[in-house]
């Protein structure tokens, strides 16, 4: 075969490619328009139906109840009853310091008691009152006998002791998760020194800021939806238990929301989406496809008769989903929600109809 033959067969290919690639391109040009140039759209009806204002926000759990836990005695830690994520109950011991010292300081102590014991019945013997019990000795001779017998002291220093045996030990106030517990058994620690930090789980808040002009929305008991960021899948249900009266530098205003049903997997200082929905009264909902830019103006286009019909309206307000409108379409009006942007007024349509979705946000 010449090489003019194979010149020939190529420049044909490459002619028959090009013819293919122009239809490919007449054909997506005109798969929205039919034979009599037609644009092809898809329309809905205006319903009454319900506009959510939806305020978003970025917030951090905190826990109701954080205590960091301190030792009041200074001395080597002798057993640690938890670890960092353990949940213990109120009460609960979860270390305790050596408490070899004060256990014999604790025994001495009572030793002098029992001694003072002794004597104070011999004083009540002199005074010839010992077969009576001290609910039936005047107060003043029982005060006397007590302070000459050394029972006051010795009792005192043994009450003492106990509290200084109590003070070894660490136990839970309230019903919680153990968190930054980082020390070990044997070290020495003093009681300025944080031992862990006990949080409460089940009792956790978020806290959030929103703006000035988005404060006449919220109120008390509202129910809020809440995201933690790092388990978007994960959903939780949230009520404001509280609106800081005042307005901060930057103009936000502090809210805290209860978190009603808390889990184990949310964390103190954790970030979370928080999402607040509340209903907007006499406006028109629409969807976002059916609303487009013209000269900087916001404008609808109606089905009449076949036709788009170029509609200018006033937009109020704004969700994911919908537009809330109070001007330039009314219920009961079919509007165009695709093929929209560049769609001339008056312009010949062919219309496939799309049922209404409820306005949701969730």
């Amino acid at each position: 075969m010449s090489k003019l033959t194979i010149l020939f067969l190529a420049f044909l290919c490459l002619a028959c490619q090009e013819k293919q690639a122009d239809s490919v391109v007449d054909n997506s040009q005109d798969q929205q328009k039919t034979n009599n140039n037609e644009v092809v759209v898809n329309t809905t009806v205006v319903e009454d139906k319900i506009f959510n204002k939806q305020i978003l926000a970025n917030g951090i759990i905190e826990a109701r109840h954080r205590s960091e836990m301190r030792f009041r005695q200074t001395d080597n830690i002798q057993k640690i009853y938890a670890k960092n994520g353990d949940i213990v109950q109120k009460g609960q011991l979860i270390a305790q310091l050596d408490q070899t010292n004060i256990i014999n300081l604790l025994d001495q102590a009572e030793r002098e008691l029992a001694s003072a014991s002794t004597r104070l019945l011999e004083e009540k013997a002199n005074y010839g009152i010992h077969k009576k019990p001290d609910s039936l000795i005047e107060p003043h001779i029982l005060t006397v006998i007590k302070n000459r017998s050394g029972f006051n002291e010795a009792e005192a220093r043994v009450a003492n002791k106990k509290i200084m045996l109590e003070q070894t030990e660490i136990r839970a106030p309230f019903y919680g998760r153990v968190a930054n517990l980082n020390t070990k058994e044997g070290n020495f620690i003093s009681s300025a020194d944080i031992f862990c930090t006990l949080i409460s789980h089940q009792e956790l808040d978020v806290i959030f800021h929103v703006l000035e002009s988005e404060l006449t929305y919220l109120f008390l008991h509202q129910k809020v939806k809440l995201y933690p960021f790092g388990q978007p899948q994960k959903k939780y249900q949230g009520k404001i238990i509280e609106i800081n009266p005042l307005v901060e530098e930057n103009g936000l205003i502090r809210i805290k929301a209860k978190i009603l049903n808390p889990s184990l997997n949310l964390y103190d200082g954790m970030n979370m989406k928080i999402q607040i929905e509340e209903e907007v009264k006499e406006v028109i909902s629409i969807p976002k496809e059916a609303l487009v830019l013209r000269s900087n103006r916001e404008v609808v286009f109606s089905l009449e008769d076949g036709k788009s019909k170029w509609n200018y309206v006033k937009l109020v307000d704004e969700n994911t989903t919908n537009y809330a409108i109070t001007e330039g379409v009314k219920l009961g009006d079919t509007i165009i929600i695709s093929n929209n942007m560049n769609l001339a007024h008056d312009a010949q349509v062919k219309a496939n109809f799309v049922p209404p979705v409820q306005d949701s946000i969730n």
